[in-house]
């Protein structure tokens, strides 16, 4: 029975770019977190894509390597607002858009460390004060398989009463928002220029959200039709030690991701247990509509008849309450290779399976397409075409992303599956309580069961 991972929080901090196997980057990774800064280590074209999108972006150079390393190609591509070159030996400065002169990285890395934390803290400290609050909202640090730690406790964001007058100005807004969203889609939609991996121009959430797309290949680095797509990162391990908590939190960077022709390959290298999970998501963290369908193809490679894949259409956010000890809840339909499915509840604050809404058995495979339906509480899924499941479970008013992923508690070494042909469609709201949602179903799954 695969676990969950959770969402790393999209906060904006400092992202550090290296090869995947420089000890150099790793150390100066550590020696940062340890002065208090937020941090990510980016050693894959995954994690590098997200340079845009933090505070400040570190490289870490090394010559004749740097420009046959992909995450550091493709950083310099997604063009950082701050982007520090940090030289690993004497070498000319690659051209690229950089902030600041090159830093050397000298030894012990400790120092070349506070050299950097004295000028990053500068530097966040020169932002308006609406900067200042983006930084300081927690995140999860990406880190190696060599250097999981215990995530330290993150501090809840303030929050602000704000006077009677501006929520009719919120409502306003609110209106002016909704009436933009739905003019400037098409515009946004379709799009498409030479430069269609550089996110930042494509920052249409709400457009995207409530029009259908697909992706044939998906996946961050693999899909270029401007969905945000998130990898699980860290999950709540238990332990037996004294004076600790019943459960920790565990980085988990044992995920790999290959772009082929016919689908994501995605590998899980180590804690089989735990799903390697990608999330198709909104990028302002508003939550999906209320009712869509979605569908994925997964075909198992290696792994055991145990394996699972799954899909999951309640993700839920852990940015929204400012802590890591939540955001894993979920509502999962897996299957295994030998046909076993289980509609899940996953816990919003252990990522365990809280309860098992349906279950029964299909034909054993390889391969199977799964989708759902979603209509508030109201669930539906379907193997390969086939409904096996209609289900309603209020414990999760939102959805924060549709995930997919594997998983094998029985492997012993690494497993993959392939996922391809990813589509989510919005659909009309029905405009049923759920007492009424609840009857239909009902009154649906008695037909059903008369029907000869």
């Amino acid at each position: 029975m695969g676990l969950e991972t959770q969402l790393r929080p999209r906060a904006r901090h400092v992202l550090v770019v290296a090869a995947p196997q420089d000890s150099q980057a790793n150390e100066l990774v550590n020696a940062l977190r340890e002065s208090g800064l937020n941090v990510i280590l980016a050693n894959n074209e995954l994690l590098a894509s997200q340079a845009d999108e933090v505070g400040v972006c570190i490289l870490v150079l090394h010559p004749e390597q740097w420009n046959e390393t992909p995450a550091i190609t493709t950083a310099l591509q997604r063009n950082p607002p701050y982007m520090i070159p940090l030289l690993a030996e004497a070498m000319p400065l690659p051209e690229g858009p950089w902030t600041t002169e090159p830093i050397s990285l000298k030894e012990p890395v400790s120092e070349t460390a506070q050299e950097l934390v004295t000028h990053i803290t500068d530097y966040f400290q020169s932002l308006p004060e609406e900067m200042a609050e983006i930084n300081e909202t927690p995140s999860q640090p990406e880190v190696t398989a060599q250097q999981r730690e215990t995530i330290p406790q993150a501090q809840p964001p303030t929050r602000k009463i704000l006077p009677a007058n501006v929520g009719c100005i919120t409502t306003f807004c609110l209106f002016l928002a909704i009436a933009l969203a739905v003019a400037l889609p098409t515009f946004f939609l379709t799009r498409h220029g030479s430069d269609q991996t550089m996110y930042q121009s494509m920052k249409t959430s709400d457009s995207l959200l409530t029009h259908p797309y697909s992706a044939s290949v998906p996946g961050s680095s693999c899909d270029l039709g401007g969905a945000r797509w998130g990898v699980g990162q860290y999950f709540k391990a238990p332990t037996t030690a004294p004076g600790t908590p019943a459960a920790q939190t565990i980085f988990d960077s044992s995920t790999e991701m290959i772009c082929k022709p016919d689908g994501l390959q995605i590998t899980k290298k180590d804690h089989f247990n735990y799903y390697a999970t990608i999330v198709f998501e909104d990028r302002d963290q508003n939550a999906l509509p209320q009712h869509f369908k979605t569908q994925i193809t997964a075909t198992i490679i290696s792994s055991s008849q145990q394996a699972s894949v799954e899909l999951g259409v309640r993700m839920q956010n852990s940015a929204r309450n400012g802590s890591y000890n939540s955001g894993y809840g979920n509502n999962t339909f897996t299957v295994k290779e030998n046909g076993q499915w289980e509609v899940r509840r996953i816990s919003n604050t252990s990522s365990a399976v809280e309860a098992i809404l349906a279950s029964g058995s299909v034909q054993p495979a390889k391969t199977f397409t799964l989708s759902a339906e979603v209509n508030g509480p109201l669930m539906i899924f379907a193997i390969n075409g086939n409904i096996v499941s209609t289900v309603i479970d209020t414990t999760y008013q939102n959805s924060h992303g549709i995930s997919f992923g594997i998983a094998d508690p029985a492997a012993k070494s690494p497993l993959s599956a392939l996922f391809s042909h990813f589509t989510y469609t919005p659909l009309l709201d029905t405009h049923q309580s759920t007492d009424e949602l609840i009857a239909t179903a009902t009154a649906q799954a008695n037909k059903n069961h008369h029907t000869p």
